[in-house]
């Protein structure tokens, strides 16, 4: 399932299971093909880390970047030296974005437990086979390197959820699933 806000409504499922007597709400704030910079203009919606501050909500889950990415991908393959130069910086801006959100929440809403979701390569349909590309399977890996460095570094630090790994699972007997799969 590929649907919006899935991998979230996993989550609260989750958390209705080991704790039954818990309200456990999802307000489903994010916007798709939004991007880093969006979470840090000051707007009405709840898509921003204002917003969510001023919600002082106990569980925060983020899943960040991948949107980012979308057009960073080089189109030519091998790619060229501009076009890598190009989504390293767009990586790099991402970072500096996640940093400045993550420094936001972790103070302003002080007893919330913050987790950041890692990456999956949503072309991956059938592991590192599938329809993906180079580009993906090589720098996913390294956004997801970003994503647990920025988490970790907190004054408080940020749990990671390994979705990446959820979402391309291959078992110990090379059995794969993959993101159809799962």
């Amino acid at each position: 399932d590929t649907s919006t806000f899935w991998y979230s409504r996993q989550v609260r499922d989750r958390l209705r299971c080991v704790a039954p007597s818990a309200t456990v709400a999802l307000d489903e704030a994010a916007v798709k093909g939004e991007h880093t910079d969006d979470l840090l203009v000051d707007d009405a919606d709840l898509n921003s880390v204002f917003r969510v501050i001023d919600a002082q909500s106990q569980f925060v889950t983020i899943s960040i970047i991948g949107n980012d990415l979308l057009n960073a991908e080089p189109p030519g393959t091998p790619p060229t030296q501009d076009q890598i130069n190009r989504a390293a910086a767009e990586i790099t801006d991402s970072r500096q974005n996640l940093q400045e959100i993550l420094s936001s929440l972790v103070p302003g809403i002080p007893g919330a437990t913050i987790e950041l979701n890692t990456l999956y390569d949503n072309l991956a349909d059938a592991c590192a086979t599938g329809n993906s590309t180079a580009f993906h399977r090589e720098w996913v890996p390294l956004v997801n390197r970003v994503l647990r460095e920025v988490a970790w570094g907190q004054a408080r630090r940020v749990t990671n959820a390994e979705v990446f790994l959820e979402f391309a699972h291959e078992d110990l007997q090379n059995g794969c699933t993959g993101f159809q799969g799962q």
